[in-house]
């Protein structure tokens, strides 16, 4: 009814990376577990209020001397309320890591909490993602040659 709005952001993300010995790992991680549902049971049925539709795309330029040496595997989830992508789409020099966020406006009896807990439960292992990029050794030629 609105229409679409895009928005673009650029934006340095100081000691966002880890850094151990000889290599860099990227944390794609989806961010901290969802606590609405963490009870053990509920009573009322479960209301989500709005469609939406959120697409993020981060590009990761590899600093010189390093290599992709693991790369996640992309995942999709979804379910009534709630569908969720990400995938890792490597390129030379670089990878691009893209998210699709799509809430859905829906209300669950209280009878299906459980299967929504399972959901956010399994969306938490899912997205629990690393990007290690590791050094390349410098290669010297033997002596004598």
């Amino acid at each position: 009814r609105y229409g679409q709005m895009k928005s673009f952001l650029k934006y340095r993300k100081p000691n966002a990376v880890s850094i151990i010995n000889d290599m860099i790992i990227l944390n794609e991680s989806a961010g901290e577990r969802n606590q609405d549902f963490t009870k053990k049971d509920r009573k009322y049925p479960i209301f989500f209020p709005y469609n939406s539709l959120r697409e993020y795309t981060v590009t990761y330029h590899l600093p010189a001397g390093f290599v992709l040496d693991h790369v996640p595997e992309s995942y999709r989830q979804n379910m009534d309320f709630l569908e969720v992508i990400q995938t890792f789409e490597p390129a030379e020099n670089m990878i691009t890591v893209k998210k699709v966020y799509r809430p859905k406006r829906a209300v669950l009896a209280a009878e299906r909490y459980q299967e929504v807990k399972d959901f956010w439960n399994l969306l938490s292992q899912k997205s629990e993602k690393y990007i290690i990029l590791k050094k390349l050794k410098n290669e010297e030629p033997p002596a004598g040659n």
